[in-house]
């Protein structure tokens, strides 16, 4: 086996299997994870760089109710104030560890984590891992735990798959805040597994001397087991829609809740509890008790602040006060009276429930994208996946568009950041269609066919997006370090530039306040970006000249510029 970053794993001795049973039976979780976390921890104290001596690990239906426990409405939102989180957040905690300490597989995570709706048959037992460093004669029904939050309750019997996961965590980003507070934190560890997971297969690939055994070791990952019945359009869309989910009726009905009533929040803790038990039935004096007291009624449940009543999941509302108390953002609609409050761009972000939803979102992309480059065979191409991308990302307004074009943190990989921005920029350059184009970029293309150019509308919207693509692609060539200053880059980025600033035309149509607000920011957005690539620009001059950017401006390139148009108007007249 390759050298690994990760220590060896042995299972749990039976008798600590037995014991911890009884805490997690008796729902004694934070001693359960305690014991099992001691174990795994003092395990490493006796590894050396040179020997590294196997630790013991949960079992795969501890690790499996530990995950649900994360998130479990019981253990969380409406869990009893002396207890509080405490209980997902040692479950949280032993997941992070068995995952930095043994690894994805050598904890068996594929087992731990799979949809027994999808399939039976890939669930990998501890006999027949090849990961596993010692193994121990196996008893029947070894490590089951007999409760219904382990079993039938679990994250992973209530959802339909991985995906129906991921579309209701992030419409409880935009909808449901509470409840994206634990699902958050399930999905950042969960994507760490998935990544770290696929890591971990594809360094072992590169080192299996059979081709059959590394496509067989992929195939056994993690996300590749989750995209197994994605074998179609209809399938892969409804993955995109789950990554784009934003709360809406649509979504919402789409992917639902995963535990019953889980948007159900804890009542306030009563405090006149002992006036309550003194009061008396006296009809005749108007005494009736708590016989009539309001919450009794489950169906009037009010959550624990603002005393507003949770809408229900079979009939949500469209509006992020929903679970989303203080905002007046409303979601999906197309009102005249639509407020924003607060800080606007903020407002626009939260449409998608805001930058931690996003950057999950971005990460969701990026571990697709690695998967398409590498295992094409196994899911799709990266020109199949990257049109996928297009079709979701390109009708977003410009502020979130903004935030998978030229994001603040990058996860996708330069080239995949490069394609997909060239295939967004052709239709609102009038591009001919010819499909995913996943060349390299190099400078030539990039001041030829995208820096001069406008949008083929006059919307103050599509110029703004133009802009960001174009920045998009020239941050890549500057990541790369293939921009290098010349008069033709110079000339051709100053024209673009002013085009987009200048032949912009506010829409036509009917303007209502969202559209109106849309707008606005699309003209900020498209200032802030001329800025940033004049600023690039900037930096690359600091520098001077590099040798190849005087060899690059040509005799001819001379004199095109000095016969080009001194105006704005010939400027875009040419461009056009």
């Amino acid at each position: 086996m390759p050298a690994t970053k990760y220590g060896p794993a042995k299972q749990l001795p039976f008798e600590l299997r037995e014991h911890c049973g009884i805490y997690l039976e008796e729902q004694l979780y934070s001693q359960a994870f305690n014991f099992l976390n001691s174990l795994l921890v003092s395990g490493t104290s006796s590894s050396t760089p040179e020997h590294s001596v196997p630790v013991h690990v949960p079992t795969t239906q501890q690790l499996s109710l530990a995950a649900t426990l994360v998130v479990h409405p019981s253990r969380t939102t409406r869990a009893a104030p002396a207890e509080g989180n405490r209980a997902a957040n040692e479950a949280l905690r032993l997941l992070r560890q068995v995952n930095t300490i043994v690894g994805p597989l050598n904890a068996n995570f594929a087992a731990a984590f799979a949809f027994p709706s999808l399939s039976h048959g890939r669930l990998r037992t501890w006999r027949n891992s090849t990961n596993i460093s010692d193994t121990l004669p196996s008893y029947p029904n070894d490590g089951d735990i007999n409760t219904e939050i382990a079993n039938t309750g679990s994250v992973w019997h209530r959802a339909e798959d991985f995906w129906h996961v991921v579309g209701w965590a992030l419409n409880c980003s935009v909808a449901w805040k509470l409840r994206w507070q634990r699902w958050e934190l399930w999905l950042d560890f969960m994507l760490t597994v998935l990544n770290d997971d696929f890591d971990e297969r594809l360094e072992q690939a590169k080192q299996a001397e059979n081709g059959h055994d590394a496509q067989d070791l992929l195939k056994e990952s993690l996300i590749l087991q989750n995209l197994l019945s994605c074998n179609n359009r209809t399938a892969r869309r409804r993955v995109m829609r789950a990554i784009f989910a934003d709360g809406d009726v649509r979504s919402l009905n789409e992917f639902k809740e995963v535990f019953k009533n889980e948007t159900k929040e804890r009542k306030p803790t009563e405090t006149n509890t002992v006036d309550r038990k003194a009061k008396k039935l006296n009809i005749d004096e108007g005494e009736f008790a708590d016989y009539i007291d309001d919450d009794d009624d489950d169906e009037d449940d009010e959550v624990a602040e603002g005393g507003n009543a949770q809408p229900s999941p079979d009939r949500p509302t469209t509006t992020a006060d929903a679970g989303n108390r203080g905002s007046t953002t409303t979601i999906g609609s197309n009102s005249d009276d639509l407020e924003w409050s607060g800080n606007e761009l903020i407002n626009a972000l939260d449409r998608l429930g805001g930058m931690a939803s996003i950057s999950h979102r971005q990460r969701l992309l990026a571990l697709l994208s690695k998967v398409a480059e590498t295992t094409p065979a196994c899911f799709i191409t990266l020109e199949d996946l990257l049109d996928l991308f297009t079709e979701f990302i390109r009708p977003l307004p410009t502020p979130l568009l903004s935030m998978f074009v030229s994001p603040p943190s990058h996860y996708l990989s330069n080239h995949v950041q490069a394609s997909l921005n060239r295939t967004l920029l052709r239709p609102l350059l009038g591009l001919s269609d010819s499909g995913v184009d996943t060349t390299q970029l190099d400078q030539a293309h990039l001041e030829n066919d995208y820096l001069p150019r406008k949008a083929n509308s006059t919307t103050v919207s599509d110029n703004a997006k133009v802009s960001l693509l174009v920045e998009g692609l020239l941050r890549s060539l500057l990541n790369r370090g293939d921009l290098h200053l010349t008069m033709t880059l110079q000339r051709a980025t100053e024209w673009g530039v002013e085009a987009r600033r200048t032949c912009m035309d506010w829409d036509g149509r009917k303007r209502t306040t969202e559209r109106r607000q849309e707008e606005e920011w699309s003209e900020m957005v498209l200032e802030m970006s001329a800025a940033r690539i004049t600023a690039v620009l900037d930096a690359l001059n600091d520098g001077a000249m590099t040798p190849r950017g005087r060899e690059s401006s040509s005799i001819s390139e001379m004199t095109e510029f000095e016969s080009a148009p001194s105006s704005a108007q010939e400027q875009r007249a040419l461009i056009k």
